[in-house]
């Protein structure tokens, strides 16, 4: 277990189970990426003493949009934004632009189009280029920057993802060995299974004491628990360039770019690291690029989401001018204990995820309580600080901003808390007439898995895909059991044990709609 500090006294401790730094591995498709999410970069321009544009009016292009799983829900969630998305896999387009059809969604253009040759009179107010940079020709990889330099706004915001350098150095060794191995093969499942087989047979064969078998061993078992895609996208693709973080802001820079923080929030306010460390970075105080780049050797970091801005940008990165009073705090933590009495003595523990907050204050109690009955939706800040000190007795209302802003930067550090900036379209509870993701409605219709409208993938069961397919706003809850009954087979006559059928399914149906509210499918 590692601790990442103390929250608001000594009454209140969050920690992470696990490494401190857990943002080195994700998977790579078509899929929803929270971190390059406009909303996101906003926030933490918000944070940094900028003036992001609004999100909910914002143009956004992504660069190399695959099939539109990461602009398409932005496109739902934004409707009143207008998005173009462009890739050169003209397969991907295609597949990206039926689902756009039958998700009726108008503010948003697929193109197919190389990054290379784009061209575009009007400026974006974000641009997202997820898992392109390292994965493309040098000369793709200066169109990006070049793209985004010519076409961000004067207040945009750009996330671009890389992999990096020192990190890769021991992954650049791996790769090796994989396309050595999987060189003879043409099938892109033989090929990672040969390229697997072989990096363990190599480690089996070292001695026993050397350093090394144990770090290839590691990254081996990563690899085995890691996402086909990623693999294949990172450890076989022909072009797999990472880059030293200083170096990568040094090309920004030739395009009228700089460094305005990262996607990840704990990366961009050091606040939660070790003192230790913080002490280390004294020496770098007058150079956040060479902070940065220092903590990128300390942690052997393998992976950035960078957010760019303009050079003209002067970022606040001791958060004194944060305008707290603009921002909107969430969490589905779940607590320990219930039912909760926030003024008992006793501690309580809340998760997510890997992040426990363990706290005997009871103004933090009654933080947390709030933002999990109120998901997942949200409270704006001064509200939340206004009703927890309400619950507590703290009549102060400077007091309670001050204890909540405190408690909000150490929380989102540990990723116990989201903020935003805007409000997402959604029912928080189901209505009578519910009506559901266009968008996901159509996504499942071919699977499981779905984007929700807090753009994160969630998987459903067959209930939960069969309800949420009748959520059209136009059919009540009565109406949604009958079709349930029918698709069940189930007998609908007229009788007592059909009354018992009706209740039960009614019965049913209300907890999956309860569900569906609370995985954020259900939209205004």
């Amino acid at each position: 277990m590692q601790e990442s500090g103390e929250t608001t006294s000594g009454e209140t401790e969050i920690w992470r189970e696990g490494s401190l730094v857990a943002y080195d591995r994700v998977p790579y498709g078509s899929d929803p990426f929270p971190q390059s999410h406009p909303d996101r970069a906003a926030m933490i321009a918000r944070l940094l003493g900028a003036a992001p544009p609004d999100v909910e009016t914002a143009r956004i292009l992504e660069l190399g949009c695959a099939s539109g799983g990461n602009l398409l829900p932005m496109a739902e969630q934004l409707p009143r934004a207008t998005l173009l998305g462009i890739d050169g896999s003209r397969k991907q387009i295609e597949a990206g632009e039926e689902l756009r059809q039958r998700a009726g969604l108008d503010n948003v253009e697929l193109r197919h189009q190389d990054i290379a040759t784009f061209e575009d009179g009007q400026p974006f107010d974000y641009v997202i280029a997820h898992g392109v940079y390292s994965w493309v020709p040098p000369e793709v990889q200066e169109s990006v920057l070049r793209v985004i330099g010519e076409r961000l706004s004067p207040n945009g915001v750009a996330y671009v993802s890389y992999n990096a350098y020192p990190g890769w150095h021991l992954l650049e060794m791996l790769r090796e060995m994989m396309l050595f191995a999987a060189r003879p093969f043409d099938d892109p499942g033989e090929k990672l299974n040969r390229a697997k087989e072989y990096v363990a047979r190599i480690i089996e064969a070292m001695p026993a004491d050397d350093p090394l078998r144990k770090l290839l061993a590691n990254e081996l078992r990563n690899i085995e628990s890691d996402d086909p895609r990623y693999l294949l996208h990172d450890h076989l693709e022909q072009h797999n360039a990472p880059v030293y973080f200083d170096e990568f802001i040094r090309r920004a820079a030739r395009h009228g770019l700089a460094f305005l923080g990262e996607a990840e929030f704990s990366q961009t306010d050091h606040e939660n690291l070790p003192e230790k460390i913080r002490a280390e970075l004294l020496d770098f105080a007058d150079d956040p690029i060479r902070a940065e780049q220092h903590l990128d050797f300390r942690f052997s970091r393998t992976f950035r989401q960078t957010l760019l801005c303009r050079s003209s940008v002067q970022p606040d990165r001791n958060f004194d001018s944060v305008d707290w009073g603009r921002l909107l705090i969430a969490t589905d933590a779940s607590v320990d204990t219930a039912p909760l009495d926030v003024r008992s003595p006793m501690p309580v523990h809340f998760r997510r995820e890997e992040t426990v907050l363990r706290t005997r204050d009871p103004f933090v109690k009654a933080v947390m309580l709030l933002l999990s009955e109120a998901w997942p939706g949200a409270i704006a800040f001064s509200q939340l600080a206004q009703e927890a000190g309400q619950k507590v007795g703290i009549e102060q209302p400077d007091e309670t901003s001050d204890r909540l802003a405190r408690l909000v930067r150490r929380a989102l550090g540990a990723s116990i808390m989201d903020v935003r900036s805007s409000e997402p379209r959604l029912q928080a509870e189901p209505s009578e007439r519910p009506r559901g993701s266009a968008l996901a409605v159509a996504q499942a219709k071919a699977g499981p898995r779905v984007t929700n409208l807090l753009h994160a993938e969630v998987e459903l069961d067959q209930l939960k895909r069969r309800v949420l397919a009748n959520c059209d706003g136009k059919r009540d809850r009565d109406q949604i059991v009958r079709q349930m009954i029918e698709l069940a087979g189930l007998d609908d006559a007229p009788s007592p044990q059909s009354r018992d059928v009706h209740d039960q399914v009614r019965a049913r149906v209300d907890d999956t709609l309860e569900g569906l509210a609370r995985m954020a499918l259900l939209i205004e």
